[in-house]
């Protein structure tokens, strides 16, 4: 019974890793889930998703609803990065402003829009722009908008357009090539059909997707079914549109399947994306492959990505596996999975496995035929309608009346299932994950030891043969395990009690050796030269082991004082011994005394502060500041850098191939060492938006005018690169504010603010870190924040021009006449004005130092008030004295008396002299 058991598991190991998983699929749950209709991308790299209530944007860090006066139903991006929305009754251009807004203008009048109803797709071909709607097919053409057909009766069935030839589908009249404003006949019978969309096959093909769920060859004269391998899949899942995905592969999606990739070259399923496998909802009504090589897939639950070209593939769509997975481990070509429920194993699927799921879809199977028959028989009654129109208008122009015959149809129910659906199911799902009989509690760590598997659990120590788990020892307080690299029939156990090993004599085991003098909660431990080492709870322990590695004695305790409460573990490190803490690293010295120091080798790595996983022998797991690295490998594993792209990692495990297994809180991944060869291009990073005076500014000369010494300042960047794009990180610095060139600490977020920013030129340079660890080009950004013109150099010249004129007007004016109201007035308002100067520059002052308490300030205007009158007989009197008018000029300089430049009569008879000579 054995020895078949032991077969059995052996062709279930050939399958289980014959296949490489599904595709990684990442549902986005949003606040609000629109109905997306079509998915466009800028020359940046921003997605743009329309939808009933508008255009949802997304940079790779934040989504954003851009509201229009309309319902749009299709976008597309011309040549020239304008963005055309195509709705219901409307056709917009947007371009963006210098501030990076987008701003629509209509290119159709109200009437023009109401004739011509929906448009429901756009084509861009170079400069010119098609609009396809039920009832006309439109064109840009770089300067206006012509019609080129408007079907005044009915609707139209679909379009394509081949070398700059338009064809359009027109009910009872069929496929016709648009010559003009006629209409030459290719084929009668496409007139019951609906083309959904098409794409280039070659230079001179289409392939075209229908509603009779087939895919058309057309080359402009004649057709041919695109025969493949989903036939059945589409004929039963109803296909929806076609996208091509790369030079090798095509994306059909469906309205009740999903999508699913096909193969160019054979024309073969490369893969299927539906509920089964990860997406959240199977009715797809937009597809969208960006720059990445990524599928984006837009339901009603939301939108997903599909990741075609990452060497992640999932093993999660896999069922019947339960609970939360907590370790990973694959052990003779059969992967295992530990949950907290638990433990499970991957095998290949039989058709009891798919029982459940066979029942569900015939089910759905018969809604979708209801529904169909139902779509069916209201196209039926619509072109009876028209017929018997017909008739009647004749039988009026013949006025003879005509013999009716009466047409009964009979309806004759279709099998739904003409074609046995399990076995469809086990190509579709061919492995499902089973549970090890015996194991119903948390699994915490698997090992193999001497060609078997033992399981750690909630509840003891465990040994799987042929499926089925043997319990080792009931013990609830066992933490880890470890095979003693001296003696493979040893088994270290470490416990919260203490320490003990378990001996294997043939098929059993010997009862627990406990170690005699040791107490206390040890984690783990670790072989190193010739004695066995444990950590525990600020603990170190040494244990002296025996030539056959059989741990005799406590040889040393040591205590860790300051990290009396830390749970230590100890590991081997690249041949040295360290000790890690969520605090510290501790590496033991070379001398033949025991010393433990903080590790300088690891310092820099920082591994005190990192997330450890040390479930499996010879491994360590450390992962800090988005990057994992496995430290006992001399060199680097590709495939370690797309562990961050998952996220709540629970448990890794890496192969005999450097492929690598990991346990998420999600679900079950595999990570292709091979591919993951290939290098990961930079994230494109770009200043977004900058806001400053709560208002967006230009980005070609981005100028924040200041209401008084500065500015608060918002900027906002964006990272296209939707790979594990929320671990994506920014990284910034600012120059020109105190010489502070020091990069910030990495973030997550996207908007950098600057609350207080004074008057003066900046220089803002970012980076981005994206989930793989790959760190873009630095990205600069110039900006200025203007003060106001009233502090500005040129303004200050004004000020003191104008007080000057004044001074130099009353300085005249007095030297008239002591009597003159006009010398009167001018001195005083030339005094005010100096007044008023110094109390400008000294108001900051007296500000800080009485605290900026109003009383002051009106203390010094009414000082200000009172002083002004005798103030200004004593100026004009200094004013009117010549003497000390000729004294000053002295001082100053002036080589001939005073008066001679101020006396206004002398130089009005100079100018008249001057004009009349």
């Amino acid at each position: 019974m054995k020895a078949f058991l032991g077969f059995g598991l052996l062709f279930l190991s050939f399958f289980s890793f014959a296949q490489r998983g599904n595709l990684w699929v990442k549902n986005y749950r949003l606040n609000f889930t629109p109905q997306v209709t079509e998915v466009a991308q800028d020359k940046q790299g921003i997605l743009y998703f329309a939808h009933s209530e508008g255009i949802l944007m997304y940079d790779g860090f934040v989504w954003e609803n851009l509201p229009l006066s309309f319902s749009p139903h299709s976008i597309a991006f011309g040549s020239e990065g304008e963005l055309w929305v195509a709705g219901k009754g409307s056709i917009s251009r947007g371009i963006l402003d210098k501030a990076r807004k987008w701003q629509f203008e209509p290119i159709a009048n109200q009437d023009f829009e109401k004739e011509l109803g929906t448009f429901k797709s756009i084509f861009v071909q170079e400069k010119q722009v098609y609009f396809y709607g039920d009832k006309a097919l439109c064109k840009w053409n770089g300067t206006s908008l012509e019609t080129l057909y408007l079907q005044e009766n009915g609707e139209m069935q679909g379009w394509c357009l081949l070398n700059g030839e338009v064809f359009l589908n027109i009910t009872e009249k069929g496929l016709c090539k648009l010559n003009g404003k006629n209409l030459i006949p290719i084929r009668n019978d496409f007139s019951e059909k609906y083309i959904q969309n098409f794409v280039p096959l070659d230079k001179n093909r289409l392939l075209l997707a229908c509603d009779d769920n087939l895919l058309w060859i057309f080359d402009g004269k004649t057709f041919d079914t695109y025969s493949n391998f989903a036939s059945n899949y589409l004929n039963e899942n109803l296909l929806e549109k076609i996208t091509q995905l790369s030079e090798n592969e095509w994306v059909i999606s469906t309205l009740a399947g999903g999508t699913l990739i096909l193969s160019k070259q054979d024309r073969s399923i490369r893969y299927i994306i539906n509920q089964e496998t990860g997406l959240a909802d199977n009715e797809i009504s937009a597809v969208f492959v960006d720059n990445q090589k990524d599928i984006w897939l837009c339901h009603t639950e939301g939108i997903s990505k599909v990741s075609t070209h990452l060497p992640v593939y999932s093993f999660s769509h896999y069922p019947t596996l339960e609970g939360k997975p907590t370790t990973i481990f694959k052990h003779k070509d059969l992967l295992y999975v530990g949950t907290n429920a638990g433990l499970f194993y991957l095998s290949r699927s039989n058709k009891d496995d798919v029982s459940g799921q066979v029942a569900q879809e015939k089910q759905r199977q018969m809604q979708i035929l209801a529904w169909e028959q139902a779509r069916q028989r209201a196209l039926k009654k619509k072109k009876s309608l028209k017929n018997l129109l017909s008739q009647i208008s004749i039988q009026k122009k013949d006025e003879k009346p005509k013999t009716e015959t009466k047409v009964v149809t009979v309806v004759v129910e279709a099998n739904v299932y003409d074609y046995n659906y399990s076995n469809f199911l086990l190509e579709q799902i061919p492995f499902n994950f089973r549970k090890i009989s015996g194991i119903d509690s948390k699994c915490k760590q698997l090992i193999d030891f001497q060609g078997h598997l033992l399981a750690l659990t909630g509840t003891g120590l465990y040994e799987v043969t042929f499926g089925i788990a043997k319990s080792i020892l009931e013990d609830k307080t066992i933490q880890y395990i470890e095979v003693s690299e001296t003696n493979p029939n040893i088994l270290y156990v470490c416990s919260s009690k203490g320490f003990f090993y378990l001996l294997k004599n043939g098929e059993g085991w010997s009862q627990p050796q406990w170690i005699n003098g040791l107490q206390g909660f040890v984690f783990n431990c670790s072989q190193y030269e010739k004695h066995l080492w444990l950590a525990g709870q600020g603990k170190i322990w040494k244990l002296e082991l025996s030539q056959m590695g059989i741990p005799t004695r406590v040889k040393a305790n040591y205590t860790l004082e300051k990290n009396s409460n830390m749970r230590m573990y100890s590991r081997i490190v690249q041949k040295n011994l360290v000790f890690f803490s969520n605090k510290i690293v501790l590496e033991k010295s070379d001398f033949a005394f025991d010393l433990f120091f903080p590790s300088e080798r690891y310092s820099s790595l920082q591994l005190g502060e990192a997330n450890l996983f040390l479930n499996h022998n010879k491994q360590i797991w450390a992962f800090q500041e988005q990057n994992w690295q496995e430290l006992n490998t001399s060199q680097a594993n590709p495939a370690t850098r797309f562990l961050s792209v998952l996220n709540e990692v629970q448990d890794v495990f890496q192969d005999e191939n450097g492929h690598l297994w990991v346990a998420t809180a999600s679900g079950i991944f595999w990570i292709n060492a091979l591919e993951a060869k290939k290098e990961v291009k930079e994230s494109n990073l770009f200043v977004r938006q900058i806001e400053g005076n709560d208002n967006l500014l230009s980005l070609e000369d981005a100028i924040i005018q200041s209401d008084n010494e500065g500015q608060k300042v918002s900027i906002r960047v964006a990272s296209p690169f939707f790979i594990g794009e929320e671990n994506t990180q920014i990284q910034y610095r600012l120059s020109g504010l105190d010489d502070n060139d020091e990069w910030s600490e990495w973030r997550n977020q996207s908007l950098i603010e600057f609350p207080f920013l004074p008057n003066g030129k900046y220089e803002l340079q970012v980076r981005s870190r994206n989930a793989m660890g790959v760190v873009s080009n630095v990205y600069s950004f110039p900006f200025l924040v203007k003060a106001p013109f009233w502090q500005t150099w040129w303004f200050y010249l004004i000020q003191i021009g104008v007080m000057i004129g004044l001074l130099l007007a009353a300085v005249i004016y007095n030297q008239r006449g002591a009597e003159s109201r006009v010398a009167s007035v001018i001195t005083l308002v030339a005094i005010i004005t100096v007044f008023e100067f110094i109390i400008l520059l000294l108001e900051p002052v007296i500000d800080n130092f009485v605290g900026g308490v109003f009383i002051f300030k009106l203390i010094m205007n009414i000082l200000l008030a009172v002083s002004l009158v005798p103030l200004e007989k004593k100026v004009r009197t200094y004013l009117q004295n010549s003497e000390y008018l000729e004294k000053l000029a002295r001082k100053l300089g002036f080589r001939r008396p005073i008066r001679e430049y101020f006396n206004v009569n002398q130089l009005k008879e100079l100018a008249k002299n001057r004009r009349q000579g």
